[in-house]
């Protein structure tokens, strides 16, 4: 029903690449304390396959992966100009929905599923969503980070949120980074655009638990050419903590449907 996508990377490539009241608490406000990335001194031997790595890491994380924390955000930076487009934070459980209080643009929303039940908080009020309203499950898949496996090699181990974390880092290209659009997005096919993904080029991070085989962060690095104002510079950073711990739990619909506002 909810197509498989990885919402922050629909924005970024999407939204802003080609495209030239009654709030509820859905998670923590910062990150817990051991956030902060520690480098690990000793290297650990390159790995025979890192591409199988890196496609065990997915496979487990969206099998095994049902409940847990996130926080993310993507910044821009054109020139000497740098924003932050998007920021989200918030609560998966794959089981039943989300709750993710996102800043798009400086525009403040909260959105909230369970089941079929789709909402959205905008200016302060609650109201039903249709399903063009509300994202498809934001970390649904995260099998389109496959797409750069066979170019994957290992840095430095570090550790994320008190995990040890193997590190895997791609360089990617043109038609590479395009592979990475999640599923039914189509990428416009115009030569003017074509022409700009043509000559962009992205460094994709990804941190996986050593022991545990879930993936705790990953990050994209991408760089292509603005006509007129040199060149669009942008990240986009998404971290992932507490999988399955008991405290992640969505609200009800009650909680939200007493706060509904039926007449907009």
């Amino acid at each position: 029903m909810y197509k498989k996508t990885m919402l922050p990377f629909f924005l970024v490539l999407v939204i802003l690449i080609f495209s030239g009241g009654c709030t509820y608490k859905s998670g923590p406000k910062t990150m817990p304390q051991g956030a902060v990335t520690e480098k690990v001194k000793t290297l650990l031997p390159d790995p025979e396959n890192t591409a199988e790595l890196l496609k065990e890491a997915a496979a487990k994380t969206d099998r095994e992966g049902r409940r847990f924390w996130f926080q993310g955000w993507t910044s821009s930076k054109i020139q000497k100009r740098k924003t932050t487009s998007m920021f989200n934070q918030g609560t998966v459980d794959r089981d039943k929905g989300f709750i993710i209080d996102s800043s798009i643009l400086q525009k403040k929303y909260t959105y909230y599923r369970w089941n079929d039940k789709l909402y959205v908080n905008k200016y302060g009020k609650w109201r039903r969503a249709g399903s063009d309203q509300v994202p498809p499950d934001p970390f649904a898949g995260f099998e389109k980070l496959t797409a750069a496996a066979e170019k994957m090699r290992q840095l430095p181990n570090e550790i994320i949120m008190g995990q040890q974390c193997l590190v895997l880092q791609a360089e990617l290209k043109d038609s590479e980074i395009a592979q990475l659009a999640p599923t039914g997005i189509e990428l416009p096919e115009d030569s003017y655009s074509q022409g700009l993904l043509d000559r962009a080029a992205m460094v994709l991070t990804v941190w996986i638990g050593t022991e545990d085989n879930f993936i705790y962060q990953y990050k994209t690095s991408l760089e292509m050419p603005v006509p007129g104002a040199g060149s669009l510079t942008q990240e986009t950073f998404y971290k992932f903590w507490d999988y399955n711990s008991p405290s992640v739990q969505l609200t009800t619909p009650d909680r939200v449907e007493r706060y509904l506002d039926e007449e907009s």
